[in-house]
């Protein structure tokens, strides 16, 4: 290969040397800052020669070259352009940065959300199976099921007390939000606790009779002894302030008695920050808005309703809309009718087809789709988070805006055809049940509304600008063309030809490279492999054979070239190079001859899984060449050395 040919090629399809703010590497790939991200041309970058892909995320033009060639573009790369020379960390930062403080912000609430997703989903399908027992006149009962069987009964009841998930979302969300913010989840679940204890007032009754609330009183200070209940925002913002105290309490607190005052430290501010802060601030926002909605409907009709309805799930990002639950109950007790459920359904099911929206753009057998579904579910029974968090505001906040706008066309159907109900509380399939019987067709229409207009808005913005997605839906596109390229290109090897075994790197299980979780090695892109789940923490040769790979910065991966002239990529964690070295020691040089179960590298697993990544080791054939490939074999506990995972 001509590196520097290569190099010039990638200068000019990057927008040339001055859109050039930054380079670095990894195993696999050449990473670029860009100054403007707009001007690179991603075909011609992937024709470059030994171009195996181009990936752009967080920030980061990642173009993969694969091992060993990767290295001798960057410094090719660098001798061309004279870039500024970046470790990875500093890279992955500057990265960050260039998304914009709005857009980070939302990265933060999908990487909060993402992991409570499936507590979202389990009790979104109890609720609603439970409203189908208790729904009185169904299948033209009289009454409802409940009241006709003693074991229905008792299931209902059952299933309300199973179905916790919203009764304690405030826990739920501190312990994630702590614990991305880099602090100790088991102090978040604590305050999470402290939220919704039993001791304090429920929010919903606050809203609709704060003369009922009982107060703090501190120097002068009055607090109000008033929960948290669905305080998305609240809790989040506490997290964040909870993880500085922590950070800053561990680095100023003498060792010796850090494990007793840190922790009450922490949790102590953190609590006074939720009461005197972040609660307050929300009931003043929350007050102030339940005024301008009564004005908004109430004044000027179906354009009211478009915006109310529109603006109504960017109050539940802010977790700002609890002071709409006073009004809808105002309504029903002093008209008995509450035109707000036909507006709150509209807005959910509208993130629900932004949801769906995504589905359709992502890759099959993506990740990012698979969460879309999952986050799709929970709309249908009047739950909006995992939708919001997880899927319209995760790489953009183009898909979310999509759904409100859907949602204030419905919500102008429903003001134009007097949509209302009877009760509060049940929306999308369970609002069924309370609305009343000669709107219930306007109902259904006003939602299929909010659900089709999102998925028309976000497709159609696609074809026309393109839809931001994730790094695995583009790894998943060079997934295919890198099959389609393998498929051309097998050359049948000789069967005579004699094959080195491969050996287990490091003892743990063996789980095939479709489930490691990275994109590039999971889409098999540098070749077949297999991830080991360690439970040591040393890596020795898979064979007799040299050392042909080290990552002298990161220390995270090694390469060796067995006899037979095959060669094995062993990489230490997922992202495992944002550590710059912490944890990982070589125990040979590059170009040294070592035999099956020599010692090559030793990490610290305890280190990885705190940084919050995966230790898997993943062990992967690269630049196999015209020899017959590695049959890789998982699903057994190997010992590193001894036992066999390919030959």
């Amino acid at each position: 290969m001509d590196y520097k040919k290569i190099s010039e090629e990638i200068v000019q399809y990057v927008g040339g040397k001055e859109n050039i703010k930054g380079v670095t590497h990894c195993v696999t790939r050449l990473r670029l800052i860009l100054n403007d991200t707009e001007k690179y041309d991603r075909k011609k970058l992937e024709n470059v020669e030994g171009s195996k892909g181009v990936v752009f995320n967080s920030g980061q033009l990642m173009i993969i070259f694969g091992t060993g060639t990767v290295n001798n573009v960057y410094d090719a790369f660098v001798e061309v352009t004279g870039a500024k020379e970046m470790t990875t960390a500093e890279a992955k930062q500057e990265g960050v940065n260039k998304l914009g403080k709005l857009q980070q912000g939302f990265k933060v609430f999908s990487d909060i959300f993402i992991p409570i997703i499936p507590a979202f989903v389990a009790a979104a399908i109890i609720i609603g199976l439970k409203a189908l027992l208790t729904a009185e006149g169904l299948f033209g009962l009289d009454g409802a099921l409940v009241d006709h069987s003693t074991f229905l009964s008792s299931l209902a009841d059952f299933m309300g007390i199973i179905a916790t998930t919203f009764d304690y979302l405030p826990i739920l969300v501190m312990y994630s939000a702590v614990k991305r913010f880099g602090g100790n989840p088991i102090l978040g679940i604590l305050v999470g606790i402290v939220m919704i204890h039993p001791s304090l007032m429920n929010r919903n009754t606050f809203v609709l009779d704060p003369s009922g609330a009982e107060y703090w009183n501190f120097a002068g200070l009055q607090i109000a002894k008033v929960a948290f209940q669905g305080g998305v925002f609240p809790a989040v913002l506490t997290a964040w302030f909870m993880s500085k105290v922590e950070k800053i309490a561990q680095k100023h607190v003498p060792a010796v008695i850090s494990f007793v005052l840190v922790p009450t430290i922490t949790v102590f501010l953190a609590n006074i920050a939720l009461f005197t802060v972040f609660g307050p601030i929300g009931n003043l926002i929350g007050t102030a808005l339940a005024a301008a909605i009564d004005i908004l409907y109430n004044s000027f009709g179906a354009v009211g309703a478009f915006v109310f309805a529109a603006l109504l799930q960017p109050l539940v990002v802010t977790g700002t809309h609890q002071a709409i639950q006073g009004i809808e109950a105002n309504l029903i007790a002093t008209t008995g009718f509450n035109y707000i459920q036909a507006i709150w359904s509209v807005s959910i099911i509208a993130q629900g087809g932004g949801a769906i929206g995504m589905y359709l753009l992502a890759k099959k057998k993506s990740r990012d789709r698979d969460i879309a579904m999952s986050s799709f579910v929970p709309t249908l029974v009047g739950i909006s988070e995992p939708a919001i968090f997880a899927v319209n505001l995760k790489y953009s906040v183009k898909p979310f805006v999509c759904a409100c706008l859907g949602a204030g066309f419905a919500g102008a159907f429903m003001k134009l055809t007097s949509v209302r109900a009877i009760g509060q509380g049940l929306t999308g399939v369970l609002g069924l049940l309370i609305v009343v019987p000669e709107k219930l067709v306007f109902y259904i229409i006003g939602n299929l509304i909010a659900f089709v207009l999102p998925i028309v808005f976000i497709v159609g913005y696609d074809k026309i600008k393109g839809m931001p997605k994730g790094e695995e839906d583009e790894e998943t596109e060079i997934e295919e063309k890198a099959e389609e390229s393998n498929e051309s290109k097998n050359v049948e090897s000789s069967k005579n030809e004699e094959k080195t075994a491969v050996h287990a790197v490091v003892d743990g299980k063996v789980i095939p490279i479709e489930q490691i979780g990275d994109g590039v090695f999971s889409a098999k892109i540098l070749g077949d492999g297999v991830g080991i789940m360690p439970e040591s923490e040393t890596i020795v040769s898979p064979a007799d054979g040299t050392v042909c790979t080290l990552m002298e910065d990161s220390k995270h991966a090694v390469g060796v070239t067995m006899k037979d002239g095959r060669n094995i990529l062993i990489h230490v964690g997922i992202d495992t190079v944002s550590m710059n070295g912490d944890g990982f020691s070589y125990f040979v040089k590059m170009g040294d001859t070592v035999k099956a179960g020599d010692k090559l590298l030793s990490f610290d697993k305890k280190k990885i899984e705190k940084k919050g990544l995966n230790p898997v080791v993943v062990v992967v054939e690269v630049d196999g060449g015209q020899k017959e490939p590695v049959k890789f074999i998982s699903g057994m506990k190997v010992r590193a050395g001894k036992d066999l995972i390919g030959e």
